[in-house]
């Protein structure tokens, strides 16, 4: 455990400048960080930017994670119209990087597996949708997703 705290480190950015934290520095009163739960709608529709820094590994899900991923959105829909039909990605962490297009953007942190995958997901329903001339569907996935 003592190894994990010595190598955790975050990286924010606020005001133009590029902190790096660790368990034991203390954080600049500039820089903040906020929890709140969003869904993937909340993520993907939106004007905002999602960017994977180059220092981010590069993506290495297969059919394990695919596999637990899809049971889960299995799970989902077997709960379809139940009160509690959400599913807990895990934490997602993203921070604010000024890109100058207008449009907020964000460093993907941690979640770019997890992003990219279901993304992708989207992607390959959508290709379904269109190669089956279901034009609405593969609409109502792009519109609001990609």
């Amino acid at each position: 455990m003592k190894m994990f705290w010595k190598m955790f480190c975050v990286v924010g950015r606020s005001s133009g400048n590029i902190y790096s934290f660790s368990s034991t520095t203390h954080f600049p009163p500039e820089a903040q960080m906020k929890a709140d739960n969003i869904t993937l709608q909340g993520i993907l529709n939106s004007p905002n930017h999602y960017i994977i820094p180059v220092f981010q590994r590069y993506y290495s899900w297969r059919r394990p994670e695919w596999a637990q991923l899809w049971e889960n959105l299995m799970e989902l829909k077997e709960h379809e119209g139940e009160e509690k039909e959400t599913h807990f990605m895990g934490a997602l962490v993203f921070v604010l990087e000024a890109d100058g297009t207008g449009a907020p953007s964000f460093l993907v942190i941690d979640g770019q597996q997890r992003l990219l995958t279901l993304s992708l997901l989207l992607c390959a329903l959508r290709n379904v949708a269109r190669s089956h001339e279901f034009a609405e569907l593969a609409a109502e996935i792009t519109d609001p997703y990609l």
